[in-house]
């Protein structure tokens, strides 16, 4: 049977409503009768009624945080890091995934405007959609998008410098002596158009030929000074990249630069630069500006986007 307050108002020799303000921790009480009490409650056996102190107090002490998976190393670092941070604060983490699913996605969106949590943080589906989100951001509902946002919503978001990191990395591919650059960025998301822009500006102002990945042709692929700068965000686009172009490129000095990892041997480029993101840094700072609006009210016009550096630069050489 559960402890109610009237037995721990017994057990004390004391009024309920003194029992359940210092259970409360309200300064009414002085420090050494709530003290008494808490160790009298706690030997008890007594659970606090977290659902009923949610409804009074408005909240529900919860934060969903909504990613599509936790397959990668990219979503499961943050998640964690954001868990830890709420919990600091009293507040749990509900990881809600949706799997790449639109309606999925929609669903999970649409029990937050239900009032599961206090607010998520989101690291948003297919970002040309913005209907499912609409009616929360129109209430001003606690939001924060992580790594990647959604053009045209006044959501806050915390992500990569990318404009700043892609750029540097282009500048390390200089320094190795690189004469001409492919940006294989295609314009997709915000992230990707950040990383074209950071690139494309450092090329023009080092006079170098460049292209577009959408833009390449053999012909062209064979006009190009080396070595040659190929710049992605994965390791994935460039070998997709090599692939459809090796007869024109088999024979080319090459150097890649891409975000985050690289797996194996640079071959056949000389050499791989490699930006390492510092997803943590991005959840922090996430979970810190949800827990402001939460606490304060303060509409979306109130934050600012934050660009976080870049955690590293890491150089790939060929070992064989």
């Amino acid at each position: 049977m559960a402890v109610r307050l009237k037995d721990i108002a017994e057990a004390c020799g004391m009024d309920p409503s003194t029992v359940s303000r210092a259970l409360r921790g309200d300064p009414r009480v002085k420090e050494e009768t709530r003290q008494r009490i808490v160790a009298i409650a706690s030997s008890l056996g007594y659970e606090p009624n977290l659902n009923a102190r949610s409804l009074v107090a408005g909240r529900s002490q919860t934060v969903w945080m909504l990613l599509s998976s936790l397959h990668s190393t990219h979503e499961v670092g943050p998640a964690a890091h954001v868990s830890m941070v709420l919990a600091q604060q009293g507040y749990e983490t509900f990881i809600a995934q949706f799997h790449g699913d639109l309606e999925r996605y929609a669903a999970l969106l649409r029990k937050l405007n239900q009032g599961m949590a206090d607010g998520a943080l989101i690291i948003p589906g297919p970002l040309h959609v913005l209907t499912p989100l609409q009616r929360l951001m129109d209430q001003q509902y606690p939001l924060v998008f992580l790594d990647r946002h959604i053009e045209g919503a006044p959501v806050p978001y915390v992500t990569t410098a990318n404009v700043d990191a892609a750029a540097e990395l282009c500048r390390r591919c200089l320094q190795d002596g690189a004469r001409s650059a492919v940006l294989l960025f295609p314009p997709q998301n915000p992230v990707q158009k950040a990383r074209y822009r950071g690139v494309m500006e450092t090329v023009k102002q080092h006079d170098i030929p460049w292209l577009s990945g959408r833009d390449c042709s053999e012909r062209l692929l064979a006009q190009l000074p080396t070595p040659i700068a190929i710049l992605s965000t994965d390791q994935t686009t460039i070998s997709d990249f090599l692939q459809t172009h090796q007869t024109v490129l088999q024979h080319k000095t090459m150097i890649f630069s891409v975000f985050d990892a690289w797996r194996g041997e640079p071959w056949p480029a000389l050499r791989v630069h490699v930006c390492r993101q510092d997803f943590n840094r991005i959840a922090e700072l996430g979970a810190t500006i949800l827990l402001e609006q939460i606490e304060s009210g303060r509409g979306y016009n109130s934050f600012q986007p934050v660009f976080v550096p870049p955690l590293a630069f890491d150089l790939v050489e060929r070992r064989f």
